[in-house]
């Protein structure tokens, strides 16, 4: 009796504490609720988006560069992996919606294989000023689903993201992101709350990032030929994680046209702990207000490595983007 009794009071807890353990590997492994590993033309860049404007994936990436644009957007790697935004100019500043879902199996971890499944929404805000814009992304995790080998565990909570774009030339922009910028508990924001109780705070994540026009419109060199150049570059860590290494990633977007893109970039990313490094390609193509995206992206974790985007974007919205 007294051994049977011991083996269900162990069992018990082993099973208490494995989700509050295997989720919080998952951020150390760069697994994280809020993942904005979305958009054909950012993944086909390296995912070094914080500081290229005239995209609506700003909403993701950093809210702020989303000042004054227009535009609709649906990308997808298959059908558990997808997203949609829209972007809509007001008087008072521009409004963004986005909707993530995503999906991923089978993920090593220190308890054991784990998959992972959840979706997001969220609403930003940007403001513009003469040099600057500031923006803000309220981020709601709708559906959090974690499988251990012992359990199933579902969560949910809420999030606030901090940016800021600088554009102090015409071909030169500076970006800042503060994702998951509210500490555990802040106004019951900050944290995952799993149903059997337990909760876990969101890393904080500091992006900052660059992006360059060597020629083409309004670039550096300001000529034209051959064509448009877009050179980009993040930088990524946790203030959180003392232990997370900083990510890099870059990219390049040449366009002999206003109507072909091509594209090609560096991506990093956790994985079991270490950083994997990934040789992202991609290309586009501008046509009477739609833009058609594909991407190939090794680096993802969740889905396959092949990305698909089509966007609409307005006439007017399209004029304000040849200024920039």
């Amino acid at each position: 009796m007294n051994r049977s009794l011991t083996r269900m009071i162990f069992a018990a807890v082993l099973a208490a504490i494995t989700p509050a353990a295997v989720s919080a590997a998952l951020s150390d492994y760069g697994v994280n609720a809020f993942d904005i590993s979305v958009g054909a033309r950012p993944l086909g860049m390296g995912g070094a988006f914080t500081a290229v404007v005239q995209d609506g994936n700003a909403v993701f990436y950093n809210p702020a560069a989303q000042a004054g644009l227009g535009e609709i957007s649906f990308s997808f790697r298959d059908a558990k992996n997808l997203s949609i935004l829209q972007v809509y100019p007001t008087d008072i500043g521009t409004i963004g919606f986005g909707l993530v879902s995503r999906s991923f199996k089978d993920l090593s971890t220190p308890g054991g294989l784990v998959s992972n499944s959840n979706s997001y929404g969220t609403i930003t805000y940007a403001k513009e000023f003469p040099g600057y814009s500031i923006g803000a992304g309220l981020k709601l995790l709708l559906n959090e689903e974690l499988q251990t080998p012992v359990s199933v565990q579902n969560g949910s909570g809420w999030d606030l993201d901090l940016s800021v774009l600088a554009f102090p030339n015409s071909w030169l922009s500076l970006g800042a992101v503060l994702q998951n910028a509210l500490p555990k508990g802040a106004m019951g924001g900050g944290s995952i709350v799993w149903n059997s109780g337990d909760s876990e705070g969101i890393p904080l994540v500091v992006r900052g990032g660059t992006s360059a026009r060597v020629f083409g419109d309004s670039s550096y060199l300001g000529y034209s030929y051959p064509g448009s150049l877009l050179l980009a570059a993040d930088l990524e860590g946790s203030i959180s994680s003392g232990t997370r290494p900083l990510i890099l990633h870059a990219g390049a977007e040449w366009s002999p046209n206003e109507s072909l893109f091509l594209r090609t970039g560096i991506d990093q990313r956790l994985s079991v702990k270490t950083v994997e490094t990934g040789l992202t390609l991609g290309a586009g193509f501008i046509f009477n207000g739609w833009r058609l995206d594909a991407a190939m992206n090794p680096s993802i974790t969740t889905g396959g490595s092949l990305v698909f985007s089509a966007s609409y974007v307005p006439e007017e919205s399209a004029g304000k983007r040849k200024k920039r």
